[in-house]
């Protein structure tokens, strides 16, 4: 005990980690009477070592050591000071008088008072430690005093184990990061950190931790559902809301692979397709034939890149789904096994020479056609429908009028090579009564110039046959010459004209003293000989090339006057027709009896024509346009009313032409008239009515 009270009067008295005193040097040894103790590893404290010391055995230096009764270290056993109090482990005792023997005192310490302390009972041993909360406390005079801080104060220490101040609480955990766990060591410290496998590191709210292994899973780990779907572990260690991998698999933790199984499928060229469970491609069936892969699925009735004929000049091209589209023509060429070939295409033509050539099924032309009547000539432009060349009639057609390529403009016709019939489009100045036609050509007078013009009816172009006249009526034409009546109105003479086809001198035939006047005037050419009236004069002849000039038809013959005498004049071989005041008369070339044909004596007449059987003239009563027997007979009307305004007439079978306020035609049999223009004068051949316009001629099928 007097060692025990040197070691603790030889400690230094210092602060130490919580800042209270040291009472003795940590390990040094005591004994409390024959209680060995040991000071605790901080220094702050006295501890109990083991049981107090027995029989035969006395507490030295803080042992328990034999007693040497022959040195008289131990006196007599159990010896102990008179009536000192002292402990028998937990129970109190009192050393008797003599001080040779230790009786207990009292009941053993239990209770709110366990421990015995100079041989009473108190809360605590001299020199214990213990904890209040963060609070250290030491036990003095058997009573718990606070150190002089708490480790709640101590940032490094803040817990208190075993009335010392320790980094943490045994037991409690906190964590390194969201996956491993430290966990607190018996002796208040820090552990090794341990990872939380398959879970995550997180504060849960329980006392004494600061985090911990907890929940299922392991933040941002994956996992999957299904072979469709994966789902995430959220930073609370639990497993999210699954979501569907876009366009993958779920394969173990995760979306992974290509493509999505029990997606739409795929092609590989021609090749179906389909996804696995693991994300991958895999091959189905065999490869698409004539048709196409569309999304994993042979469908369509071709496949892509294919081409077909629809016909021998269209191909089709298979389209991406499966399906042909609309056909394109094979420009100039012809459609073979899906291909365009060739040279041209099939049913196409184009000329060669005057023949057409015609394009096979295989793209190559074949032997030239040649042009027949009818369709004589071949032209390539514009072509017909479809063609590059064929045969037609440039007569007619309204595409290639007179020429290939010459085409009229919209709506208007081809005739004879003209468009429009318009033979000759500027005509100068035309007047009335001076128009004729034969076989090769068109005469007229162009009363502005004075000249006396021609065109051929198949070109139209215009040149000069007399120049230098005036006051011409009457054209007429034959075989060799023109022949006209010549002279000034109200002023003598007129005078009959002649010159040749082809142009030259012009030659009077005959000259007359009687002042040209209108439609009084008229020309016949019959038996080699020119027939002519003038001013309602007599009918006389004067032979081609000139002569001597005859009175043919006097007017005595006809009637007392002939003021009408003009209005038409006709010969046949045997008689003269004319009119006259008395109506239109037949006269016989020989003498004989004059027949009136039409009208009455005093009546009205009106321009004629004949032909062999008929004379054709308007009715001066009905108006109309009749048909009288030649030799006299009852009048046949053949078209009503085309009285006051008859200004010519010609007949050509099967039908009679006049000009009126239009020129028109009916069948000599009779029947609805047909217009067919209009214009100063007309002329009349068997396939074509020729029409004097102001300024132009035109032509039209008769």
């Amino acid at each position: 005990m007097t060692v025990a009270l040197a070691l603790l009067a030889a400690a230094c008295t210092f602060t130490g980690l919580g800042n209270y005193t040291l009472v003795c040097v940590p390990g040094a040894l005591q004994c409390t009477g024959e209680q060995p103790q040991v000071c605790s590893s901080d220094g702050t404290a006295w501890k109990s070592q083991g049981q107090p010391c027995g029989s035969g055995y006395q507490c030295s230096a803080g042992a328990c050591v034999a007693c040497q009764a022959d040195a008289g270290s131990c006196g007599a056993r159990n010896a102990c000071s008179a009536n000192e109090r002292t402990c028998a482990g937990s129970q109190p005792q009192l050393c008797n008088a003599t001080g040779t023997a230790l009786s207990n005192l009292g009941p053993a310490c239990s209770g709110t008072t366990p421990e015995c302390y100079q041989g009473a009972c108190v809360e605590c041993a001299q020199g214990a430690l213990r904890c209040s909360g963060a609070q250290p406390q030491q036990c003095e005079l058997g009573a718990w005093h606070n150190t002089p801080t708490s480790c709640a104060a101590i940032l490094a220490t803040p817990v208190c184990l075993d009335g010392s101040c320790v980094t943490c609480a045994p037991g409690d955990t906190r964590c390194t990061d969201t996956s491993r766990q430290e966990t607190c060591t018996a002796k208040g410290a820090w552990g090794a950190a341990v990872a939380c496998t398959g879970q995550t590191c997180a504060s849960g709210g329980e006392a004494g931790a600061s985090g911990k292994c907890q929940g299922i899973c392991a933040p941002g780990e994956t996992n999957c559902t299904d072979d469709a779907h994966e789902v995430t572990c959220d930073a609370t260690g639990q497993w999210g809301t699954p979501s569907a991998c876009p366009a993958e698999a779920c394969v173990g933790t995760g979306c992974t692979g290509v493509c999505a199984p029990g997606g739409p499928g795929a092609c590989a060229d021609q090749q179906p397709r389909t996804c696995s469970s693991l994300g991958q491609w895999v091959n189905t069936g065999t490869p698409c034939a004539s048709q196409t892969c569309v999304g994993g699925v042979c469908t369509g009735v071709c496949a892509p890149g294919q081409n077909e004929c629809t016909d021998d000049a269209h191909v089709a091209a298979c389209g991406a789904g499966g399906v042909w589209g609309v056909a394109a023509p094979c420009s100039g060429q012809a459609c073979i096994d899906g291909t365009c070939t060739g040279v041209c295409a099939p049913g196409s033509t184009r000329c060669s020479g005057n023949g057409v050539e015609t394009c096979g099924s295989n793209g190559q032309w074949g032997s030239a056609a040649q042009c027949g009547s009818g369709t004589p000539t071949c032209c390539t432009s514009p072509p017909a429908a479809g063609s590059v060349g064929a045969c037609t009639d440039v007569q007619s057609d309204a595409n290639n009028c007179g020429a290939c390529a010459s085409a009229c403009g919209p709506g208007v016709s081809c005739y004879r090579g003209f468009c429009g019939g318009l033979l000759v489009a500027d005509a100068g100045t035309t007047g009335n009564n001076a128009f004729a036609v034969d076989s090769t050509n068109v005469y007229w007078a162009d009363t502005g110039s004075g000249s006396v013009l021609k065109a051929p009816v198949s070109t139209g172009v215009v040149s000069t046959v007399v120049s230098g006249q005036s006051g011409i009526v009457d054209l007429t034409v034959d075989s060799s010459n023109l022949y006209w009546l010549q002279g000034v109105p109200s002023s003598s003479p007129t005078s009959l004209c002649q010159v040749p086809l082809s142009g030259g001198l012009v030659q009077t035939l005959a000259s007359v003293s009687k002042p040209l006047a209108s439609r009084s005037t008229a020309i016949a050419l019959a038996g080699g000989a020119v027939y002519f009236v003038i001013a309602n004069g007599p009918v006389m002849s004067v032979p081609v090339g000139g002569g001597t000039v005859s009175t043919v038809v006097s007017t005595a013959t006809a009637t007392a006057a002939m003021p009408q005498a003009g209005r038409g004049l006709a010969v046949d071989a045997a008689n003269v027709y004319l009119t006259t005041a008395g109506g239109a008369l037949q006269v016989p070339l020989a003498g004989g009896t004059v027949v009136t044909l039409l009208g009455e004596p005093g009546s009205l007449t009106y321009p004629f024509t004949v032909d062999a059987t008929s004379l054709y003239s308007a009715d001066p009563t009905s108006l109309a346009l009749v048909r009288v027997p030649i030799g006299g007979g009852a009048p046949v009307t053949i078209a009503p009313s085309v009285g006051p305004t008859l200004f010519a007439i010609s007949v050509m079978d099967p039908d009679v032409y006049w000009r009126g306020l239009g020129i028109s035609k009916v069948a000599i049999a009779g029947g609805a008239g047909t217009a067919l223009g209009t214009g100063k004068d007309f002329a009349v051949d068997s396939t074509t009515v020729y029409l004097l316009g102001p300024g132009s001629i035109t032509m039209t099928p008769n």
